[in-house]
């Protein structure tokens, strides 16, 4: 590592051409789950709550290729240059990328790739896994935990929610694994590999700066 690499970058760079595919098998498992009886909340939320967007992507969504929806989230903020309707559509590609990207990408990557790492490179790759969820939220982790269970249970190792459970409790007991309140707080410990154990984790407290507040860890059980 030169100077001007900060840790991790080698691996990074190593790695950067499985992402183009790993978005791609994202996508494809999207799709799949599109079609479940019951599917996932996020899915869900997509193809029903965006009044004629939704109907577009219902119809489409099977066709649909990363770089097309690609090109269609790139025109999400272009007010002037589309038709109501195209920029309707274009903002729902745009929230169906951002899903693909923060949420599937890193769980195919885990399953991909977790069984090769070393335990130096089971922390370059938490690091790399963290960068990519810059912007994620504890009700993305949450999304995570639902997906993973979906793409492939035996990845799940342990998971968490924290909920706001009223003003009327002491301070102490403001948290609730079971409740209806907001999210406060999520985890999950996922399978790295044979040995390994990758720890995805975001909570409302969190101050990270510019939306980095997701914390990802990696280790090697002994």
């Amino acid at each position: 590592m030169n100077q001007h690499e900060r840790p991790g970058q080698p691996f990074e760079q190593e790695n950067r051409e499985k992402v183009p595919v790993a978005k791609a098998e994202a996508l494809r498992a999207l799709q799949e789950w599109s079609g479940d009886k019951e599917p996932i909340f996020a899915v869900e939320s997509l193809l029903k709550y965006h009044g004629p967007a939704s109907e577009w992507l219902e119809e489409q969504l099977g066709q649909l290729t990363y770089e097309q929806i690609e090109g269609m989230a790139d025109r999400a903020e272009d007010w002037e240059g589309q038709r109501h309707e195209d920029l309707e559509r274009s903002r729902i590609a745009a929230e169906l990328k951002r899903y693909v990207d923060k949420i599937v990408t890193p769980l195919i990557l885990i399953k991909k790739i977790g069984e090769s790492l070393s335990e130096e490179q089971a922390q370059h790759f938490a690091e790399w896994i963290r960068v990519m969820m810059v912007g994620n939220s504890q009700y993305d982790v949450a999304s995570i935990i639902e997906a993973a269970k979906r793409y492939s249970p035996d990845m799940v190792l342990d998971s968490r929610q924290e909920f706001f459970a009223g003003q009327d409790q002491p301070e102490e007991l403001h948290r609730t694994e079971k409740g209806s309140g907001p999210l406060l707080a999520a985890s999950v410990k996922l399978r790295l590999g044979k040995k390994g154990v990758i720890d995805i984790s975001d909570d409302e407290n969190n101050r990270g700066g510019l939306g980095n507040t997701t914390q990802v860890y990696a280790y090697i059980e002994k």
